[in-house]
């Protein structure tokens, strides 16, 4: 089975490579992420460095940066056509950098808006609206950084009529 197969076949692949793309599309993320050397022409370096398709072993990162880590789960029912689907992205911040330049917020708030600006209230996968669920401190066991978890909803499209919230169109 050649790569294009493999990510045809598999919808996990796709919502992967959807968030990727929407996390690269933002020059403002990038820039709150990667401190040392942001390059506007080098976006994409910022996949499997800074932005990662997995949650994540939170000893192996050292860099004074910020990370984004997500994934799926999902909960499919048998007897209907209905998936139940969460994405979890878990954001670590160096402690030495959590303040912006400019005072005005922390750094992982920035990030959190930021995602969601670029996530919540949209169809992104192409199945249903993203909403957010929660956003919850985590207890990071690396002690040089702080660490928060979005959970943002999928709505599948047969339930969206369901949805008294007001959507945005991207």
């Amino acid at each position: 089975m050649d790569n294009d197969e493999l990510i045809k076949n598999n919808v996990l692949i796709q919502y992967k490579q959807k968030i990727m793309d929407i996390l690269v599309s933002s020059p403002y993320l990038a820039e709150l992420c990667s401190i040392d050397g942001y390059d506007p022409e080098c976006l994409d370096d910022l996949m499997w460095e800074n932005y990662v398709p997995t949650l994540f072993v939170e000893d192996n990162i050292e860099n004074k940066e910020v990370y984004i880590m997500f994934d799926f789960s999902f909960e499919q029912s048998r007897i209907t056509t209905y998936a139940n689907i969460n994405l979890v992205m878990q954001i670590y911040c160096h402690k030495d950098i959590i303040r912006l330049p400019n005072g005005l917020a922390t750094r992982i708030d920035a990030v959190i808006a930021e995602i969601c600006r670029l996530i919540d209230g949209l169809n992104i996968l192409g199945i249903g609206y993203n909403d957010k669920i929660y956003d919850r401190i985590l207890q990071s066991t690396n002690i040089h950084y702080t660490a928060r978890e979005l959970v943002f909803g999928v709505v599948d499209f047969s339930e969206v009529s369901r949805h008294a919230k007001p959507h945005r169109k991207r």
